[in-house]
């Protein structure tokens, strides 16, 4: 009786998490839309970190790429300073298309680089993969 209850309750919640997930992912795309509405500059939906997206224009993608200075130590104890690169400088435009998980037009009134249904679909459901891959793997983790 026990096991039943707990296979009942673990499919709950796995439900529920999945339900979270894809209303992550409408939210995540209703807001680079809003944003593409007001700034007219193309935008995109990337994992971020322990599961959550993040929603990028091309400027950012671009900083990103270039790097950070961050000030750091050398073994000897003295200051310095290095470049943290937050993405691959080698990463083109299609790299970030292939990666994302939603795309905005490039300019507002763009009627050929809109992504459709079909891929909308298909890259809704490689969130959900990717989603339950993290949880799971926060859950191996404890």
């Amino acid at each position: 009786m026990k096991k039943i209850i707990n296979e009942a309750v673990t499919f709950v919640t796995n439900v529920i998490k999945l339900r979270v997930a894809r209303l992550r992912l409408r939210y995540a795309s209703y807001l680079a839309m809003e944003k593409h509405k007001a700034t007219g500059k193309q935008y995109f939906v990337l994992p971020y970190s322990n599961g959550k997206l993040k929603v990028l224009s091309t400027d950012e993608i671009g900083a990103m790429k270039k790097g950070v200075r961050v000030k750091a130590r050398t073994k000897d104890g003295k200051p310095t300073t290095k470049k943290v690169y937050m993405m691959s400088p080698k990463a083109t435009h299609l790299d970030v298309i292939r990666e994302c998980f939603y795309y905005t037009p490039f300019s507002l009134g763009d009627k050929r680089y809109v992504i459709t249904e079909v891929e909308k679909s298909k890259k809704a459901r490689e969130w959900i993969e990717y989603a339950n891959y993290i949880r799971t793997k926060r859950i191996t983790k404890r």
